[in-house]
């Protein structure tokens, strides 16, 4: 097996080393930059998304379930509720 060997003065293995060190920290930083928006992205929509669902979101009887609720007697409906009036029911 042959060994091969590559001589370089000082100032050029230094400015290979300080490139190759420059240009992993830069790519690296990117990639840490990059998954960290990404990972905030998810994250704050993620949360918020379902913070507004939760807050926003109230339980609504279907009209079939007021309609049933109110044929076994147990629905009333009140004065100012008028989108469940029952009125024009035969």
């Amino acid at each position: 097996m042959e060994v091969v060997a590559v001589v370089v003065d000082p100032t050029t293995a230094a400015m290979i080393v300080a490139m190759t060190a420059a240009v992993t920290t830069a790519v690296m930083t990117a990639v840490d930059v990059i998954v960290a928006t990404t990972a905030a992205l998810l994250f704050h929509v993620t949360l918020i998304s379902l913070a507004a669902v939760l807050v926003t979101t109230t339980p609504v009887a279907d009209i079939s379930d007021i309609a049933a609720e109110r044929e076994r007697g147990g629905y009333e409906p009140r004065e100012d509720d008028s989108l469940c009036s029952f009125s024009d029911v035969s």
